[in-house]
């Protein structure tokens, strides 16, 4: 069994900015499960965070939205300021 971590601010902006990505194209989870050969349910559980996204599923991840994997990893940008958010 998996042992508990606490969440870090790097996995709270991953799953947070996952999440954003998917939403701004329209997809639902499930479509953005088709794109990349997972279930639904490792979507939802990378999204809300209580299961680590590998380095593999990142490069998926950043495949299928059509991104470099380091946008995966930037805070989103405050569209009225420009500023990256925390």
């Amino acid at each position: 069994m998996a042992q508990w971590k606490p969440e870090t601010k790097m996995d709270k902006l991953v799953k947070n900015r996952l999440r954003e990505l998917r939403v701004d194209r329209g997809w639902s989870q499930q479509d953005l499960a088709d794109r990349v050969d997972h279930s639904v349910f490792s979507v939802s559980r990378h999204e809300c965070g209580s299961r680590d996204i590998s380095k593999d599923a990142l490069s998926l991840y950043a495949q299928a939205l059509d991104v470099p994997e380091w946008q995966i990893y930037r805070p989103p940008v405050d569209e009225t300021n420009g500023e990256d958010h925390e």
